[in-house]
């Protein structure tokens, strides 16, 4: 009976109301029915505000410099954007001022060329100095510059021969030279002159005599000529083209007869084509001499060797020598 007035309750309950709020998405909505006359009409519900975005996390400016990746934990640590005006000395000796607190340092590599300034190369004894060093470093600012330590590819050379894995390394061959964009290539060097042909023997006179008549001494010879009381002659000997203290080897060549009119350029352009080529000097009140310079006196010598008596006009050879020290 209880249960029979139960059931009999709940299918007599008035129906509930739905809960307020907009209805589900995708349902039709009922029309609103028109304000009644002489009231405004409802103003719309006002719009959800946007949720204000996560802030990004804050990041360390000195932090932001390290590198991305790194390298395989070892002895030596890379450093670079280091200050490019340092010397290599005072670079040295500050590095090992800074590094030397975490361990024993075994070697810093650091060297002036252009290409490898603002770059040094710190070895330690343990790998953990190494950690350390790259932990404590990184990012610390270094003569105005924030330095970027990572891990070096290579094990230093001092580590293997240390641990006793040293093996020399195969020196890569030079390519050939590549010619900066807009320069021309040097032109080829001339051929170097040939020696001068011999002289052909002179012939023998011709003579009516029979072979074997024409070596047989005279019977009467004549007499031979009174001794001369003057000295005889001296051999006459050729003067060299160039003056003898020109003759000890210089970097410095001395240009002579050049032709009226010649420029700079014009030697520039000639003495350019040999290695080690530096720059031409000309003298204002001798337009007919000059002085070329190379870097050593064994690129000079091939200068002079190919370009001595070399014709600048069909009429007018030049003579090159060295210069006098």
């Amino acid at each position: 009976l209880q249960r029979a007035s139960t059931s009999s309750f709940m299918d007599t309950a008035p129906p509930q109301p739905p809960p307020p709020g907009p209805p589900p998405t995708g349902m039709p909505q009922a029309p609103q029915a028109p304000p009644p006359a002489g009231q405004p009409p409802m103003p719309p519900p006002p719009a959800a505000a946007p949720q204000a975005a996560a802030p990004a996390p804050m990041v360390d400016p000195l932090l932001a410099n390290a590198p991305k990746e790194f390298e395989k934990p070892n002895q030596t640590i890379y450093i670079n954007n280091l200050n490019e005006r340092v010397k290599e000395k005072e670079l040295k000796k500050s590095l090992q001022a800074i590094f030397e607190q975490f361990g024993t340092i075994l070697q810093i590599v650091a060297m002036s060329s252009v290409k490898r300034k603002g770059q040094a190369w710190v070895v330690f004894d343990q790998i953990d100095s190494a950690q350390k060093a790259l932990t404590s470093m990184q990012s610390f600012p270094f003569c105005g510059k924030p330095m970027r330590i990572n891990f070096s590819k290579n094990v230093s050379d001092t580590v293997a021969k240390k641990a006793g894995t040293f093996e020399p390394r195969a020196k890569k061959p030079l390519g050939p030279k590549l010619t900066p964009p807009g320069t021309q290539p040097r032109a080829p060097l001339p051929p170097a002159p040939l020696p001068a042909a011999p002289l052909p023997a002179a012939p023998l006179p011709d003579s009516d005599e029979p072979a074997g008549k024409r070596h047989k001494m005279d019977p009467n010879p004549a007499a031979p000529p009174p001794p001369s009381s003057q000295a005889p002659a001296p051999p006459t000997t050729v003067m060299p083209l160039m003056p003898t203290e020109y003759q000890i080897p210089n970097a410095i060549l001395f240009v002579q007869n050049l032709p009226s009119g010649t420029t700079q350029d014009m030697l520039t352009s000639l003495f350019g084509n040999y290695d080690g080529f530096k720059e031409v000097r000309l003298v204002p009140s001798r337009p007919d001499i000059a002085f070329v310079e190379y870097n050593s006196d064994v690129q000079s010598a091939a200068a002079l060797a190919n370009l001595n008596n070399f014709k600048m006009t069909p009429e007018q050879a030049i003579v090159v020598s060295f210069a006098k020290k």
